[in-house]
């Protein structure tokens, strides 16, 4: 005989003693809906009727409980209701949870261990190789040819950014007077001009493409400004500034140092750039190389002393960068 634990025979006994419960309930020992719950709740039931029914409500809380919910909705449509709505609401109830408690008190038999097959032994493969994005074709020119001359593209114009010293008789030995940028390629389309401080009440700054001003600043007290537009993209601009003190006007750049030119790179430079840094990121030559053809002579440095000596040692020794 299978034994069986104490709260399983507390859930048999709980589940025989809600059928005996079922069982016995008698309905006809309540009031009839037809006869006596919905005409007292429509104000029709007769006196005597009436007398009858609020004696048995005082006693039956389910009688009562369903001419209370008459009582209120006697005003919807819903007014026809009868006793056998709950009754029949409560036996489902009763059914169900003879259900859960037969199932929770059934327990079948656990099924025989199985022995935990061994996984099979999976041969060491090597990593998957990385998928290598195709370069476009005119910067794979552009590397080979680099690579090929062993110099990098840099623009043709480059020198005509950093003209010499003049030659002015008696300014030979005169300081030079550090103003920036000036002969460089620079990526901002509102750089940040500066120059150095000095004993002046007043600078304005002009900025020139050719003989046409571009843009020029208020009377500044400080020692830099950033014009509040863009300047022109890959041309050649030439800027100065205006340092006064009472009537006398100083020019800087003075004789005999360069003017101060510069040049923006251009869209098409600035959208290789981008595109290369986001579809070759560790590709540091094609960065060398891409900087170079835009004119950033530092920041194509800086990017070819990253370059693996294997692959462009001719390149790293000519320009002196990377380790020996």
């Amino acid at each position: 005989m299978t034994s069986r634990n104490p709260s399983e025979e507390a859930l048999r006994r709980a589940a025989d003693a809600l059928r005996r419960e079922l069982d016995a309930a008698d309905v006809d020992e309540h009031l009839d809906a037809e006869e006596y719950l919905i005409p007292y709740a429509n104000g029709t039931l007769s006196a005597d009727r009436k007398e009858i029914a609020d004696s048995h409500v005082d006693d039956c809380a389910m009688c009562r409980a369903e001419l209370d919910d008459l009582l209120v909705l006697r005003d919807t449509p819903r007014r026809r209701f009868g006793r056998w709505v709950p009754i029949a609401a409560t036996a489902a109830a009763a059914a169900v949870l003879i259900a859960v408690v037969l199932l929770s008190a059934y327990e079948p038999e656990a099924p025989p261990a199985r022995s935990t097959p061994v996984a099979a032994t999976r041969p060491n493969l090597p990593p998957p190789a990385p998928v290598r994005v195709s370069m476009r074709p005119e910067w794979e020119q552009l590397v080979a040819e680099t690579l090929r001359s062993g110099e990098l593209p840099f623009p043709a114009g480059m020198d005509s950014l950093r003209p010499p010293r003049g030659d002015v008789r008696g300014f030979e030995d005169a300081p030079r007077t550090r103003l920036t940028p000036a002969g460089v390629v620079i990526r901002e389309t509102r750089p940040r001009f500066t120059w150095p401080a000095s004993k002046h009440d007043a600078y304005v700054v002009s900025v020139f493409d050719g003989e046409r001003e571009l843009a020029r600043s208020p009377a500044l007290t400080s020692h830099e400004w950033t014009p509040p537009h863009d300047l022109p993209r890959g041309r050649t601009l030439v800027w100065q500034v205006r340092a006064m003190r009472g009537e006398d006007i100083d020019i800087l750049p003075a004789p005999p140092e360069p003017t101060a030119a510069f040049r923006i790179i251009s869209v098409e430079d600035q959208h290789a750039l981008d595109e290369a840094a986001r579809v070759h990121p560790q590709d540091t030559l094609l960065r060398a190389v891409l900087l170079a053809k835009a004119g950033l002579r530092d920041e194509a440095l800086a990017a070819l002393a990253e370059v693996p000596a294997e692959r462009a040692g001719q390149l790293r020794r000519k320009y002196g960068v990377g380790a020996p």
